[in-house]
């Protein structure tokens, strides 16, 4: 039953007899066909340096006789053929012989994954717009590098804050308007001034977004510098009033 079992696994799976010098396969599933080329009834009495490249029969066989000498479980992640595999390796005892179990599941799939959301992270905390994520009540979860540059404070102090701390006083009205419109709509967009930590003022053009964050009701902020817009803007009223005058 063993036998067929490990014949049949849907996962990579084998059972090795293992020496100071040597690792010997005594079984293995068939699928091994996808990752070496070899069905399992045909690795049965090959060592380790007969059906992989030198470097990693060599590797292979130096962490089986770890398993096997030191009585130890080992989790492993490997790569072969540019797919990776997660590996579990056991030592199992039958009758006066300890021998080495294992599996191998492949992981190529989730590394990728993986590796597109380190650099959507990446992306997000190196954006040149402010973004950040709090609660309705103005606690911060999350700020990106821009959002605590922008108003002067280190991370950790940024994230100790309020949003309320950073509001200009007698926007109040304004910013309760906007806040109803996020929870009927769950987005909405509108011109801000925060309070930078030396006292000076910041204009932001903010668009925010109802999210979640750990499971609970979150506002995505995302916050560009518009001093820029707002001197040309007083420019334009000043050229126009004096065309006027």
């Amino acid at each position: 039953i063993l036998d067929l079992f490990i014949q049949h696994s849907p996962m990579y799976t084998y059972i090795k007899e293992v020496t100071s010098n040597a690792s010997r396969v005594l079984h293995a599933s068939d699928n091994f066909q996808q990752m070496i080329g070899i069905p399992g009834r045909e690795m049965t009495g090959k060592t380790m340096a007969e059906l992989f490249p030198p470097e990693l029969a060599a590797k292979l066989d130096a962490d089986d006789w770890h398993v096997v000498s030191k009585g130890e479980v080992l989790r492993l992640e490997e790569e072969l053929n540019g797919r990776y595999y997660a590996t579990i390796k056991f030592p199992i005892v039958r009758g006066n012989r300890t021998l080495l179990a294992g599996y191998s599941i492949d992981i190529t799939e989730r590394k990728a994954a993986e590796e597109i959301l380190h650099n959507m992270a990446l992306m997000v905390e190196t954006a040149p717009n402010a973004i950040s994520v709090h609660d309705f009540d103005g606690r911060f979860f999350y700020a990106n590098v821009e959002t605590f540059a922008m108003h002067g404070y280190s991370r950790d102090e940024f994230l100790a804050l309020n949003l309320r701390q950073l509001d200009v006083p007698g926007d109040e009205r304004l910013i309760a308007g906007r806040m109803k419109e996020l929870r009927e709509r769950g987005e909405a967009s509108f011109d801000v001034t925060h309070i930078r930590k030396d006292g000076s003022t910041v204009p932001l053009h903010v668009a925010t977004k109802v999210t979640k964050w750990a499971g609970a009701d979150a506002i995505l902020s995302i916050a560009t510098d518009i001093t820029q817009r707002k001197q040309a803007d007083a420019a334009r009223e000043l050229q126009s009033a004096a065309m006027n005058a």
